[in-house]
């Protein structure tokens, strides 16, 4: 009897991490409505913008934008637009945005930049941030810029429509010149609610639980 109880232990374990493992490896779906990067005063356009999706379950979007505004360029402004919706209903809630970005500041230089992440089927806004770096002319740190940030959304939420926008500029200043805003990757990353993971692991060991009463 006790060797019957120690396997069905072991077996409702497995089936239990079986189906984390599944919801684990199951993918988000993203759909792009708009993806583009102007340039000024040029009127240079751009899209969309180059990007990639990894993890182990695609919970991450990575763009890969390349500006560069200042310095001998062209260009004293860029605009960088991103519209999508992603989807996890199939498999579990989204709880929170961890986003991470790299780039240069450096005089004049500026990355402004703005995030709205909203219920895709009702428009109820879930989470709005933003924030600027600022090279030393304005009294920030010339050099590399590193953003890593998580924000959690007001409510867990499955459907979602993301607006991300960068500005990036140098202030008006003469070129060509020494000031500089660039701007070489951005990367977002899904967190799922673990309450959903444990539900999900809850409900397989219970119903492992019923199936062998019922016998």
């Amino acid at each position: 009897m006790r060797m019957k109880r120690k396997w069905f232990t072991g077996m409702t374990f497995a089936v239990a991490c079986a189906g984390l493992i599944g919801a684990a490896q199951a993918n988000f779906n993203y759909n792009i409505i708009h993806s583009s990067v102007l340039f000024l005063p040029t009127g240079v356009y751009t899209t969309p913008i180059s990007s990639a999706v990894s993890g182990p379950n695609n919970n991450s979007l990575n763009l890969f934008p390349g500006i560069l505004v200042g310095d001998a360029t062209n260009n004293a402004v860029a605009l960088m637009t991103l519209i999508y919706e992603v989807d996890s209903s199939a498999h579990y809630d989204i709880t929170a945005m961890h986003m991470t970005f790299q780039g240069v500041v450096f005089d004049r230089g500026r990355i402004t930049w703005s995030e709205i992440v909203e219920d895709a089927d009702t428009g109820e806004v879930l989470l709005s941030v933003g924030g600027n770096y600022v090279g030393s002319f304005f009294g920030g740190t010339d050099g590399p810029v590193v953003f890593d940030q998580t924000y959690p959304l007001s409510r867990p939420d499955n459907r979602l429509k993301v607006k991300k926008t960068f500005i990036l500029d140098i202030d008006g200043a003469t070129l060509p010149t020494n000031t500089i805003s660039g701007l070489t990757i951005v990367q977002q990353n899904w967190v799922p609610e673990p309450a959903s993971m444990i539900a999900l692991a809850t409900g397989l060991a219970g119903l492992a639980i019923r199936r062998r009463n019922r016998k």
